[in-house]
C-alpha cells in the first residue's frame, strides 16, 4: 500500500503512516507505479536537513515549509511548532518587560 501524502510504501495494517503521521487512506498502486516515488524518497533526509536549517535561521518560513513538505511525523511537527511559538512569545514578553524597566535608557 502507498501513503497518499508522502508516497511511501507502508504496511496495509497501519491506520497512520509511520513516515508522515497522516491517516492512511486506502489507495493501492502497483510496484511499477510506486518505483519512481521510491527513488524520490531518498531526498527525504535532505528535505529534513533543509527544513531544520530553515527552522533555525528563518523560523516563520521554516514552520510553513515544515507543514507543507511534511518531513516529520504529525506529532513532531506539532511539538516543533509549539516550541517555536512558546519561545517567540517568551522572547517578546522579555523584550517588553526589559524595555519598560526604569533602568532602560534606550
Amino acid at each position: 500500500m502507498v501513503c497518499k501524502y508522502c508516497r511511501r510504501i507502508i504496511d496495509s495494517n497501519y491506520q497512520f503512516c509511520p513516515y508522515c503521521g497522516e491517516r492512511v487512506i486506502l489507495e493501492t498502486k502497483s510496484i511499477k507505479q510506486t518505483k519512481p516515488d521510491l527513488i524520490g524518497s531518498n531526498n527525504t533526509e535532505a528535505n529534513r536537513f533543509f527544513t531544520i536549517l530553515l527552522l533555525i535561521f528563518v523560523f516563520p518560513f521554516g514552520l510553513f515549509y515544515m507543514w507543507l513538505t511534511r518531513p516529520f511525523t504529525k506529532r513532531t511537527r506539532w511539538i516543533i511548532s509549539l516550541a517555536f511559538i512558546i519561545t517567540s512569545l517568551l522572547g517578546f514578553i522579555m523584550l517588553i518587560i526589559g524595555t519598560s524597566l526604569p533602568s532602560y535608557q534606550g
